[in-house]
């Protein structure tokens, strides 16, 4: 089941935020090596594609999980496809920024509604 597009547009960033709920997503997402387990209730499961201005996909770019407040909570790369996952946190607002040294720099910033998010981070 799919819900609603968000889309937020910078100069520097195109973004978009895809709500769903399709399990399929956190199987095809890599994390950080720790084992992931059944989310707590309440939590969001947050995992997306970096991808450049053309749409390629980014592999080995940082992508850090900041809260609204600045604090950094997560870090993980992006796979060769460009995927990456965080493990589960807390709904909330966050703030996803990537970061590859040949490609750019790029980031989103969204209120988790639902239990799992995908996230495209353009970089530029």
């Amino acid at each position: 089941m799919r819900g609603k597009y968000v889309r937020a547009g910078l100069a520097a960033l195109a973004a978009v935020v895809t709500f769903t709920a399709a399990p399929a997503m956190a199987a095809a997402l890599p994390h950080d090596g720790a084992d992931v387990a059944k989310p707590e209730r309440h939590a969001a499961i947050i995992g997306g594609r970096v991808v450049d201005t053309e749409r390629h996909p980014v592999p080995n770019a940082t992508v850090r999980l900041f809260t609204e407040d600045g604090r950094l909570l997560q870090q993980t790369h992006s796979n060769n496809r460009g995927l990456f996952r965080f493990r589960p946190v807390r709904q909330g607002v966050y703030i996803i920024r990537a970061a590859h040294d040949r490609v750019g720099r790029g980031h989103a910033r969204f209120n988790t509604r639902g239990d799992r998010h995908r996230v495209l981070i353009v970089l530029e």
